[in-house]
């Protein structure tokens, strides 16, 4: 047994060796091939949120002839302002609803530096602040700003996905894109998380700001009833998604 428990340890570090290898050989690139060319980055946080085989996603107000999951960008901190500027960080958003988003532009040779700064935890949101924000503003956006969000969300990280850096057709000005995505869950953590969730679900039975979709739904991009679901919505239940990324920056699901 303990041989085995040793085994296992030495399998899963290994593991973690080889996969940081991967994105250190992935990133060294970007200080190679086109250094100083601006690639677009976003970091986000969504949610899972199932319901037998279905999954709950929400009309997207900057793409609303589709659906989503709920969830967005991440906000930094003003105290990290300077080391982004450092970075040569430059915001997408200049409106007041987008200040701070982790969603913008730099240097392809920064790219790493960008991760490794988001990695830290430093100066930025948690995945519970995120989301919360999030649920909050999209069910205010659709009318439901009576469904009371709890105070503190219970997350179970599902997964995470990188996309990139690549390029994106149509994008004559950015053409390259990298995207991390969080993938969580929400975690049963007493009544009130409990009739939170019971009565979004509800409402997606008939809102028409909200969509159950199943996985051939969500794989093929299209509802029963003909409704159009992002691309990212795949990472709710994969780590692949099945149609290219929509060309337009602007309109995109809420990344």
């Amino acid at each position: 047994m303990p041989g085995e428990i040793i085994a296992e340890h030495v399998l899963i570090t290994a593991g973690i060796h080889v996969l940081e290898r991967m994105r250190h050989v992935r990133f060294m690139r970007c200080h190679v091939w086109k250094p100083n060319v601006e690639v677009r980055v976003s970091i986000a946080a969504i949610l899972a949120i199932a319901d037998g085989g279905r999954y709950l996603l929400i009309r997207n107000w900057r793409q609303p002839e589709a659906f989503g999951p709920i969830g967005g960008v991440y906000k930094h901190r003003e105290e990290a302002q300077p080391e982004l500027e450092a970075m040569q960080f430059r915001p997408e958003g200049i409106d007041v609803v987008m200040k701070n988003d982790l969603r913008g532009f730099l240097p392809r040779r920064r790219l790493g530096r960008f991760l490794k700064w988001f990695e830290r935890k430093d100066d930025r949101e948690m995945p519970g602040d995120c989301l919360r924000r999030e649920l909050r503003e999209e069910l205010s956006e659709i009318g439901l700003e009576n469904l009371r969000v709890p105070a503190q969300l219970a997350l179970r990280r599902v997964r995470t996905v990188c996309e990139g850096p690549e390029v994106v057709p149509g994008q004559p000005l950015f053409p390259y894109q990298f995207r991390l995505f969080e993938v969580f869950a929400l975690v049963s953590s007493g009544r009130r998380m409990e009739e939170f969730t019971r009565a979004l679900i509800g409402q997606a039975e008939n809102h028409p700001a909200l969509l159950l979709a199943g996985a051939p739904d969500i794989v093929s991009g299209r509802s029963a009833d003909n409704r159009m679901i992002t691309q990212h919505s795949a990472y709710v239940i994969g780590k692949k998604r099945s149609r290219p990324e929509t060309p337009t920056f602007s309109r995109s699901a809420g990344t």
